[in-house]
């Protein structure tokens, strides 16, 4: 290939290593049960209300609409869950390249290269497009600070329907507009100042009342869990159920129970700021965060480091204002790269239009970039897969274990649709409505007194379950099988899976 005809033929290029990808993600795409975020998720936009938008910012409406609309041309949840994540990985990859932003065919096979695109959550996937459309609009128009900081506030209001933490982005977005039109407001006529400043204020004022009337305890359950993952990592206590462990309350001495179990993340504070901050500061310190501050802090450094590039400083401002509640997340709940992932794309995007004319020059013509990419992805998603390993029974467990519960369901006439679930499936996936009750800490004894009074429909159980309550599979057979008289249905072998079924009634 030419060096004109790559030129004029790349963002083709582009669009088929993207296709490539989608097509690719059928080796190693799967619904992970032990995370069930995204099926929640999922499953919010079948209770959507309107008034969700103005006293319940952790539900992320706007996140449920999107599956909302999802489920109108897509009635199956599992097939509608990729459907989403296909559709933000276009958005997300492609927006820049049909913008026309410069190098923007270089920043979607970096995108499609890396994992990025396994980041899980989604939700943050679903962020990311929506900064990386803000950062869209600013690169193709020339703006000044308060029109930048004016899209960073817009672009947080709506990532804040997503991701609740972004509210905080609203408001150091209008105290950014409010400086920038004092700056400002000796050159910019009137007409730009209340073009500006108007719908910022009510943007913020908005948001004000919704975080008024929204629960804050979001925050505190973000903490307690990230708290006791560290505290499992450590060996204070078993990895088995960490996430759910009510170990974070009882160290800082917090009544789990009380104020209906949700608590903000000030309380945790209030109640020992020394554990706190400790937990903070391993936070701020660890290499994944220094790696995310020094490189995004680079980007938005650099345009007022190099005078050549202070037409991007307005630019830079924006990234700025969204990353700022990534840091805040970052550093007083956990480095967690999905948090990273939101602002990610739109900070390769910013870095990329800060390379010199010369080098891009010199990139635009670099044809083994797209080989490179494509031969790269490849290993990254095939890596660990069934197709590399040869082993067809670890082909998607997670699939399977939804095909094998459809299937228990599907031969039921009868039943009290009490489910025993230690693995997180969310109902959305099944056909009909589950009441889905989940392990606790109280052990075995416990366990066996429910199950003899509750007799639930199915009994999904797991190694880590058995492990938990200190018995062996055989054991449980006994109990479940020849004492409660329960048919036993095993999954796939991958799914580690075993459906103990109740008698027909």
């Amino acid at each position: 290939m030419t060096a004109d005809s790559f030129k004029k033929n790349r963002a083709l290029l582009v669009l088929l290593l993207v296709g490539a990808y989608l097509l690719l993600a059928f080796a190693w795409q799967d619904l992970p049960l032990w995370d069930f975020d995204d099926a929640m998720y999922l499953a919010s936009g079948s209770h959507l209300h309107a008034s969700m938008f103005l006293n319940d910012l952790t539900s992320m409406p706007l996140y449920a609409l999107w599956f909302k609309v999802l489920a109108a041309v897509c009635a199956d949840a599992v097939w509608r869950q990729f459907l989403s994540w296909a559709l933000l990985v276009l958005l997300v990859g492609v927006l820049p390249l049909v913008a026309e932003i410069p190098l923007a065919w270089l920043y979607t096979a970096v995108l499609v290269a890396l994992p990025f695109f396994e980041i899980q959550p989604y939700v943050s996937l679903f962020a990311a497009m929506l900064f990386v459309a803000g950062m869209v609009v600013l690169l193709r128009r020339k703006t000044s600070f308060a029109d930048a900081a004016m899209v960073a506030c817009a672009a947080c209001f709506l990532v804040a329907y997503s991701r609740p933490e972004y509210q905080y982005g609203v408001f150091f977005s209008t105290l950014a507009v409010l400086i920038a039109v004092v700056i400002e407001s000796r050159s910019e006529p009137k007409r730009h100042v209340f073009r500006v400043l108007l719908p910022t204020l009510i943007l913020a004022a908005a948001m004000a009342y919704v975080v008024v009337h929204s629960d804050a305890g979001r925050s505190g359950v973000a903490f307690a869990q990230h708290f006791n993952v560290r505290a499992a990592n450590k060996g204070l206590i078993p990895q088995q159920g960490a996430w759910d462990s009510t170990y974070a309350y009882r160290v800082f001495g917090i009544d789990v129970a009380a104020n209906g179990g949700r608590h903000s993340i000030g309380e945790f504070f209030k109640a020992n700021p020394r554990m706190f901050l400790k937990h903070v500061l391993l936070n701020v310190l660890s290499p994944g965060t220094l790696v995310f501050l020094a490189l995004s802090l680079g980007v938005i450094l650099w345009p007022w480091v190099h005078a050549e590039k202070r037409s991007l400083r307005a630019t830079s401002l924006f990234l700025l204002l969204i990353a700022l509640p990534t840091y805040v997340s970052l550093f007083l709940v956990f480095p967690d790269r999905h948090y990273m992932s939101i602002v990610f794309p739109a900070m390769l995007l910013l870095g990329l239009q800060l390379i010199s004319m010369e080098r891009k020059q010199k990139i635009e013509s670099l044809q083994w970039i797209p080989v490179a990419a494509l031969l790269l992805m490849m290993v990254v998603c095939l890596r660990g897969t069934a197709l590399v390993k040869g082993s067809h029974a670890r082909f998607r467990p997670g699939l399977r274990a939804i095909d094998c519960l459809r299937g228990v369901e599907d031969s039921r006439q009868h039943g009290n649709s009490v489910i025993y679930d230690p693995v997180g499936v969310k109902d959305v996936y099944l056909r009909s409505p589950k009441t889905l009750v989940q392990p606790d800490e109280a052990g075995w004894p416990a366990f066996e007194a429910w199950a003899k009074t509750t007799r639930p429909d199915w009994i999904l159980m797991t190694p880590e379950v058995e492990g938990r309550y200190g018995i062996s599979q055989a054991a449980f057979d006994a109990f479940a099988v020849g004492e409660l008289g329960y048919t036993l249905h095993a999954c796939a072998a991958s799914t580690e899976l075993t459906v103990y079924v109740s008698p027909e009634k």
